[in-house]
C-alpha cells in the first residue's frame, strides 16, 4: 500500500507566507491612503509630544518630558497654535484638517522646530493629563528614522513586525495560532480603513488613540502562552520579554489598553484556579507544572510596572501635581453621566441627551461642591458666589474630586448607573458605524485575506479539534471579548479599537474553529481513521 505524504508542513509554510504578505500589505494600504505622514487630533498632546521627542534630540537634550519653550513656539509658528498667546495663527477646524493632511507643511514645521535656535531662558513646558509615553514613542521613532513624521508611520511597523516574528517563532507549529495572527493582520487591513473614514480624530495608525490595536498582538502572545499552560524555556522567556516591553510601551501610550494587562492576568488565575479543581485530591498543588503559563502573565505584569515606575522617576518634578497619563476617572465620570438623563437631572440640574459630554465631569463636580458649599479643595475659587475649579493648579486634586464623585453617584444610584450599561452598548454600536465606518468597503480587503487564511487552515490542521480543545478555545474567546468591553463600560468611543478589533476577528476564530473540527472529522472518516484517536 503507497504511503501517503504529509502536506501539513507545506501548509504551515503556506500560512507564513499569507502572513507575510498580509503585513506587506497592511504597510502598502497605509501609504496608499497617505497615512504614513499625516497629523492629527488632539492637535495639544500631538504638538507638545513632538516638541518633548524634538527636545530630548537638541544639544542641549532636555530630558524629564520636558519640551523647549522655543521648540513649541516653532511649530505654532507653523499651525500648531493653540491659545491666544502662543506665536503664529490660531486655525480652526477647517485650518487643522488641512495643515494634518498636508505633508509638506508638517515636514516644514518639524524641520524649523528641529532647527530652531533655543532660548535656555524660557522655562520648558509640560504636556498636561496626557500620556507621556507617547513622546517616548515619538523619540524613539525621531532617532532611528529621523525628525519626520513618517517616522512615526515606520516605528510603528517597525514594532508590529518585530511582535510578529517572535509569535510565529513562538507559535510556528500551531495552524490556528498562525490563522489567528493572520487574522489580526487581516483586522489592522480594515482599521486603517476605518480610522480613516473617522477623519483627523484618529486618521492613522500612528495616532496614539489606535495603539490598543497594535498593543493586542504582543498581548495575545502573552494570552495564549499563558492559556495554553507553555512551560517556560530561555528562548521562550526572552521572547515573552520582548513582548512584554512592547506592550507596557503601548499601553503606557494609551491608558485605556491596560484592559489588555487584565486579561493576561484574568487568565493566569483562571488556569491555576482550573488545574486545582481538576487535581483536587489527586497530585500537590506544589508542583512545577501547575504553573506553568503563569510565569508570562508575571512578565507582563512587571514589565508595565517597571515601565511605568520608569515614567514616574525621569519625569520632571514639575509633574508633581500632574497626571503621567490620561485622566482616567475623568472619562468614568463622564460616561456614568452621559448614559443616564436621569443622572442628568440629579447631578446636572438637567438632561442634555445620551451624550458623554467632558463637560459633564466638571460640571457634576462644581455642582456637588457648590450643594454643599465646600471650599476646602485647593484647586476651588469663589467668584460673585459661586464655587469654581481650576484643575491647571493640580490636576491631581481634581482628579481626586472626580473620583469621589463617580462613588457617590454609585452609592446614591446603583440602579441608574447598572442601567446606564444596556444604553452604553447602543451607544457604541451606534458610534463604531458612524461615517460608514463598518461599510463593506471597508470591510472586503480584511474578508480575502481572512477567507485565504481559512483555506490554509482548513489545509494544514491534519485531524479534528477535539471538544475539549474546542471548549477551552471557547473559554479564551469569552475571556478576551469581556475584558475587551471594558473600555466602553467606563465610556462608549469610536477611539476603541482594541475592543472592536476584538469583536470584529472574535467571530471568524470562531467559525474557523468550527469548520477545522467538521472538516478534519469529515478528512478522518475519508481516510478510515476513528474518530477519537484523531481527537
Amino acid at each position: 500500500m503507497p504511503i501517503r505524504r504529509d502536506w501539513t508542513p507545506a501548509f504551515r509554510w503556506l500560512q507564513i507566507a499569507l502572513i507575510v504578505v498580509a503585513f506587506a500589505l497592511d504597510f502598502a494600504h497605509g501609504i496608499r491612503l497617505s497615512e504614513r505622514d499625516i497629523g492629527f487630533h488632539p492637535v495639544y498632546r500631538l504638538r507638545q509630544s513632538l516638541a518633548i521627542a524634538i527636545s530630548r534630540l537638541r544639544d542641549p537634550p532636555l530630558g524629564g518630558y520636558l519640551a523647549y519653550g522655543s521648540v513649541v513656539d516653532a511649530l505654532s509658528r507653523n499651525g500648531f497654535a493653540i491659545d491666544p498667546g502662543d506665536p503664529g495663527p490660531l486655525l480652526d477646524n477647517n485650518g487643522w484638517i488641512g495643515l494634518f493632511a498636508d505633508p509638506a507643511r508638517m515636514e516644514h514645521a518639524l524641520r524649523e522646530a528641529a532647527d530652531t535656535p533655543i532660548d535656555a531662558k524660557r522655562p520648558p513646558q509640560l504636556i498636561r493629563i496626557n500620556e507621556l509615553a507617547y513622546a517616548d514613542y515619538i523619540y524613539l521613532g525621531f532617532r532611528l528614522f529621523g525628525v519626520h513624521m513618517s517616522s512615526l508611520y515606520y516605528i510603528y511597523f517597525l514594532l508590529l513586525g518585530v511582535g510578529c516574528a517572535l509569535f510565529v517563532l513562538e507559535f510556528r507549529r500551531s495552524g490556528f495560532c498562525l490563522f489567528l495572527l493572520l487574522g489580526y493582520l487581516a483586522g489592522l487591513f480594515f482599521l486603517e480603513n476605518y480610522v480613516q473614514s473617522h477623519g483627523v480624530h484618529l486618521a492613522s495608525l500612528t495616532n496614539s488613540r489606535s495603539f490598543e490595536a497594535l498593543s493586542l498582538l504582543p498581548a495575545m502572545h502573552l494570552f495564549l502562552l499563558v492559556w495554553r499552560r507553555t512551560p517556560p524555556t530561555i528562548p521562550r522567556l526572552a521572547m515573552a520579554t520582548t513582548q512584554s516591553g512592547m506592550l507596557s510601551l503601548l499601553v503606557d501610550c494609551r491608558i485605556s489598553a491596560r484592559w489588555q494587562i487584565v486579561m493576561i492576568v484574568a487568565a493566569a488565575v483562571w488556569v491555576v484556579v482550573a488545574a486545582l479543581w481538576r487535581r483536587r485530591g489527586k497530585a500537590p498543588a506544589s508542583r512545577p507544572s501547575l504553573w506553568n503559563g503563569t510565569w508570562a502573565a508575571c512578565v507582563a505584569a512587571a514589565a508595565l510596572a517597571a515601565h511605568m515606575a520608569s515614567i514616574a522617576i525621569n519625569a520632571d518634578p514639575r509633574y508633581a501635581t500632574e497626571s503621567e497619563y490620561h485622566s482616567l476617572w475623568h472619562e468614568i465620570l463622564s460616561g456614568v453621566l452621559g448614559s443616564s438623563l436621569e443622572l442628568q437631572r440629579i447631578y446636572l440640574g438637567e438632561a442634555h441627551g445620551i451624550d458623554h459630554s467632558d463637560a459633564d465631569a466638571y460640571n457634576s463636580v462644581s455642582w456637588d461642591l457648590n450643594a454643599r458649599h465646600d471650599k476646602s479643595s485647593p484647586i476651588a475659587y469663589v467668584q460673585d458666589g459661586v464655587i469654581y475649579l481650576d484643575s491647571t493648579r493640580d490636576n491631581l486634586e481634581y482628579e481626586r474630586l472626580q473620583r469621589r464623585m463617580v462613588f457617590k453617584i454609585i452609592r446614591e444610584h446603583p440602579d441608574l448607573v447598572l442601567g446606564g450599561l444596556y444604553t452604553k452598548l447602543v451607544d457604541q454600536i451606534g458610534r463604531y458605524r458612524a461615517h460608514r465606518a463598518m461599510a463593506w468597503r471597508n470591510l472586503s480587503g480584511a474578508a480575502l485575506i481572512i477567507l485565504l487564511g481559512a483555506l490554509a487552515l482548513l489545509a494544514a490542521e491534519p485531524t479534528a479539534p477535539s471538544r475539549t480543545t474546542l471548549q477551552n478555545g471557547a473559554g479564551a474567546v469569552l475571556l478576551v471579548l469581556g475584558c475587551s468591553m471594558a473600555p466602553v463600560v467606563i465610556e462608549p468611543s469610536p477611539l476603541s479599537v482594541g475592543t472592536l478589533l476584538c469583536l470584529v476577528i472574535a467571530p471568524v476564530v470562531c467559525a474557523a474553529a468550527l469548520l477545522a473540527w467538521v472538516f478534519g472529522v469529515g478528512k478522518a472518516s475519508s481516510l478510515g481513521i476513528h474518530n477519537g484517536a484523531s481527537a
